[in-house]
């Protein structure tokens, strides 16, 4: 049932300019790798319909390549982070699969910080040949606290936050 879609996804694909430039220029991706999914992306395949052997090849080449890493310089160049008198203290991302916590900067007691919730979904963890999968869930939440909703000053900071992660297996709920 996915073929259809994934055969016409990777069409639309081939012809969108933007998505190419991208390709092209990502770091994500070395340059041999980037190289070998344009000529599949462009070839004549995909239209005949995508084998399920190319599909694992290119797949399993593409994650040996991805870097997964921190995304903590592309927060310090937020113009509201680097304008001391903006306000503002956090930047909040996710769904990047690289949950964390950075400080950013602290000048003059101001502290700053990056935060990520890395993914939303369950992680499903493939097992090395890709012929079962795991149950394992991943939740990151953060929970932004105002100067309102504070019950005693600490040392007069005017904001906080919470970072709870966790992984986990199973049916059952713990609190």
């Amino acid at each position: 049932m996915i073929k259809p879609c994934f055969t016409e996804i990777v069409i639309k694909l081939s012809k969108h300019k933007q998505f190419l430039n991208t390709l092209k220029q990502t770091a994500a991706i070395n340059k041999f790798a980037r190289g070998f999914i344009l000529a599949i992306i462009r070839s004549r395949i995909f239209k005949e319909g995508v084998p399920y052997w190319l599909v694992r090849m290119m797949m399993s080449r593409a994650s040996k390549t991805i870097k997964l890493e921190t995304q903590v310089n592309w927060a310090k160049r937020e113009e509201l982070i680097m304008d001391e008198d903006s306000g503002c203290k956090c930047v909040i991302s996710g769904h990047s699969h690289f949950s964390e916590v950075s400080l950013i900067s602290a000048r003059n007691g101001d502290e700053r910080y990056y935060i990520n919730t890395g993914t939303w979904r369950n992680v499903l963890p493939a097992t090395r040949h890709y012929d079962d999968f795991g149950r394992l869930k991943a939740l990151t939440k953060v929970i932004v606290f105002y100067p309102m909703e504070r019950v005693a000053s600490v040392n007069g900071r005017p904001w906080a936050f919470h970072y709870l992660s966790g992984v986990s297996y199973g049916d059952h709920r713990l609190l």
